[in-house]
């Protein structure tokens, strides 16, 4: 999968219904998935890095993934 392709599988998974707060205002209910959808590669990248031995590549591949979550649109 691509780093983009996960960043869209991410936010969409976070934009159902029982998953954010139903503003009823689109453009707020985006906003909060995007956002948790950052918390989430977040929380993969620090479990990376507190493994011994790190692979760059995923490294490389979470971040180009929130890269990819910043620029949703």
């Amino acid at each position: 999968m691509k780093p983009k392709e996960k960043a869209e599988e991410l936010v969409k998974e976070m934009f159902k219904p029982n998953n954010h707060y139903l503003n009823h205002n689109i453009e707020v209910d985006r906003d909060i998935a995007i956002n948790s959808a950052l918390i989430c590669v977040r929380e993969v990248v620090t479990e990376l890095n507190k493994l011994p031995s790190k692979d760059l590549s995923d490294l490389q591949f979470w971040g180009e993934v929130e890269y990819e979550i910043k620029n949703y649109r």
